[in-house]
C-alpha cells in the first residue's frame, strides 16, 4: 500500500466520535463552573436589586440565590486553578478591595491558590 491509498482509506473513513467528557480537559471545566458562577451572580444581581425588605419570600429567594453563587465561587477557588488567568481571578477574588481593605480568609479557602502559585508561576 502507498502513501496516496493510506491517505484515500483515512479520507473515508467515519470519523471516531469520543464524548466530550472524555476529552474535557481541566481548563474546560473551569469554564464550564466559571459560567455557571458568572449565570448565578447575574441572577443573584437581578433579584437583589428588585429586593423587598418587607418580604420574606423575598429575602428567602435572596438567600438562596446568594448560596447558590458563594456556593460556586468556593467550589472554584478550591479547585485548582487551570492556566494564568484562572489563577489570576483567584488572586483577585482573594485581593478584592472592600470599604475598610481586603477580606481575611480561611486556610482552606487559600491553600489551592499557594499550590496554584508554586504549579502556574515556577
Amino acid at each position: 500500500m502507498n502513501r496516496r491509498s493510506i491517505l484515500a482509506v483515512i479520507a473515508v473513513a467515519p470519523a471516531v466520535a469520543i464524548p466530550a467528557a472524555a476529552i474535557a480537559s481541566p481548563s474546560s471545566a473551569w469554564d464550564r463552573l466559571m459560567a455557571e458562577r458568572n449565570a448565578a451572580e447575574a441572577e443573584y444581581r437581578r433579584a437583589d436589586s428588585f429586593y423587598n425588605p418587607a418580604s420574606d419570600v423575598d429575602t428567602d429567594r435572596l438567600d438562596y440565590l446568594c448560596e447558590r453563587y458563594c456556593d460556586l465561587e468556593d467550589r472554584l477557588m478550591t479547585m485548582p486553578a487551570p492556566n494564568h488567568a484562572a489563577l489570576r481571578w483567584k488572586l483577585e477574588k482573594l485581593l478584592e478591595i472592600g470599604d475598610t481593605g481586603t477580606s481575611a480568609w480561611a486556610k482552606f479557602y487559600v491553600e489551592q491558590t499557594h499550590r496554584d502559585i508554586a504549579r502556574l508561576l515556577a
